[in-house]
């Protein structure tokens, strides 16, 4: 078995890394949270870094790890022995939550250069990232993300069945920009009056959270659950949408669409580069970043033409060729073929 320690460990509040790894035994490796990034088991093969803004909580000397260039986080290496090997899961081009974007790009660069094996989502994302960053292309592999399979499942509608529900079921950040959504809704309520707004999660985005709790008190098609839901709670609320819409003010993978695309939603989005991957799928519409005006006629095309109803054969037969076992067999089989490589000039053994 080859023994990958992963950081930092999100299973609580994101599926993803589950499902990345839900194939792992198959695949002969033996998969394990890392407490602290700095402090790596004997037994370690490979560490696995995703959501690299968290490492600044385990720093003690902020100020030496600075001036070291941060080789601390790397010290693992210094076992030429051992020969532990690197992975990096790019999720954001840059970090949602930053208290310094200048030395978050300086990490950044530093686990690139670090890294034996650089994992991207998609093929779109590279352009994005090396506006920030340089990446040996020889170090990437492409394994898109999956559908939500083996945690959330299609149900009857409970709620709202005479009406059309447009929202969100996700972590209310403000780079989702969830007041052009609410903007086009209060539009597109004066064409159709059996429209729902409805925006459940743990509202990170303050502002745009008490401005919808306030709107929904005089508004009763306006639905706000600020909270962090359970996986009961996020599948039931989930299965309630018909439109879910995420206009990001900037995104490069977006794990939230795969999410609705797992409950048959129609899923709108920007007309980004990043998410150019999904221009041809019939169940997803886009609008002009940032415009009001266009993100109203594109819902209301959508509404008019029953756009939401129309492609459920397309996505049925999408998400029963993304799944994460598909996706986790993709991941290790592409992380051995890179490894095998490293091994012919490496001692490093698996």
């Amino acid at each position: 078995m080859i023994n990958l320690k992963f950081f930092p460990d999100f299973e609580h509040s994101n599926k993803y890394q589950s499902m990345l790894y839900c194939e792992s035994h198959i695949n002969n490796f033996n998969i394990q949270k890392l407490d602290n990034p700095f402090i790596i088991p004997l037994d370690t093969d490979i560490v696995h870094f995703h959501w690299q803004h968290t490492i600044w909580d385990f720093v003690k000397n902020k100020k030496k790890f600075i001036e070291n260039d941060f080789s601390e986080l790397f010290s693992y290496k210094i076992n030429k022995e051992k020969n532990i090997k690197t992975i990096w899961t790019i999720h954001n081009a840059l970090p949602h939550q930053s208290k310094s974007l200048e030395l978050d790009i300086k990490l950044m660069q530093k686990i690139s250069d670090e890294s034996d094996i650089i994992h991207l989502l998609s093929d779109d994302s590279l352009s994005e990232i090396e506006k920030h960053i340089t990446i040996n292309h020889k170090k990437i592999i492409i394994v898109p993300h999956s559908n939500y399979d083996k945690f959330f499942k299609i149900e009857e509608k409970s709620m709202f069945k005479d009406k059309i529900v447009v929202g969100a079921v996700t972590k209310i950040n403000s780079y989702k920009n969830f007041d052009l959504l609410f903007k086009a809704y209060v539009e597109l309520k004066k064409i159709h009056n059996d429209i729902v707004l409805l925006i459940a999660g743990l509202g990170y985005d303050v502002e745009i959270m008490n401005k919808l709790k306030a709107e929904s008190k005089n508004d009763n098609n306006i639905v706000v659950i600020d909270k962090f839901l359970s996986d009961e709670e996020f599948n039931r609320i989930s299965n309630l949408i018909d439109i879910a819409v995420y206009p990001y003010s900037n995104i490069l993978n977006s794990g939230s669409t795969h999410c609705s695309f797992t409950f048959e939603h129609h899923v709108v989005v920007p007309k980004f580069k990043t998410l150019k991957g999904l221009n041809e799928l019939k169940f997803v519409s886009f609008f002009e970043p940032h415009s009001l005006k266009d993100l109203v006629k594109t819902l209301n095309f959508v509404i008019e033409n029953k756009e939401y109803a129309k492609h459920k054969d397309d996505i049925k037969k999408w998400n029963n060729e993304n799944t994460s076992s598909i996706m986790s067999n993709k991941f290790f089989k592409e992380v051995g073929k890179l490894l095998w490589f490293i091994h012919q000039t490496t001692s490093f053994y698996f």
